[in-house]
């Protein structure tokens, strides 16, 4: 059912829409912007602790890769309480 419905759908792009027929359409500009916040002490926390785990995670994967030898994850997550 979805491949049939999808034969009647066409993706577009915001620079497809734009220039529509060569006419200008009223597809909005995109607008991006940062916004910066501070951590309370226990979210920051909780973001290092991700954070170096995560880290721990891709430095062993690339350790792996780089030795061509089997390894086996016995890494436990520093939040599974235990």
């Amino acid at each position: 059912m979805r491949r049939r419905l999808a034969a009647h759908f066409v993706q577009r792009r915001r620079a497809d829409i734009r220039a529509y027929l060569d006419e200008r359409t009223t597809f909005p500009d995109r607008l991006s912007t940062e916004a910066t916040y501070q951590l309370g002490p226990e979210y920051r926390r909780l973001f290092d602790q991700v954070h170096a785990y995560a880290t721990d995670l891709v430095r062993s994967a690339e350790g792996c890769r780089a030795s061509s030898s089997a390894c086996r994850g016995g890494r436990r997550s520093p939040f599974s309480g235990a």
